[in-house]
């Protein structure tokens, strides 16, 4: 199950970032999403060299940033 990946909505938020955080730490492949508008790349700075994780700045109201997201996605969590 480990092999999995993971997209974690707004995960550059408070509590977004901690769930990533989990996540990474149990070995998860984990791809972010977020608009930045309340969410902060800073949150996630500490993981930035950390192959598995991607990070998107984009938009689900955006049809295509949604598009690029959820491809080879296996499970979708939102981190507020």
């Amino acid at each position: 199950m480990r092999n999995r990946t993971i997209l974690v909505t707004g995960g550059a938020g408070f509590i977004g970032s901690h769930i990533v955080d989990r996540l990474i730490s149990e070995d998860y492949r984990v791809r972010v999403i977020d608009n930045l508008s309340t969410g902060r790349i800073e949150n996630l700075k500490h993981l930035e060299d950390n192959p598995n994780l991607e990070i998107i700045k984009g938009d689900l109201k955006n049809e295509q940033d949604t598009k690029e997201a959820v491809k080879g996605i296996d499970t979708v969590s939102h981190g507020f």
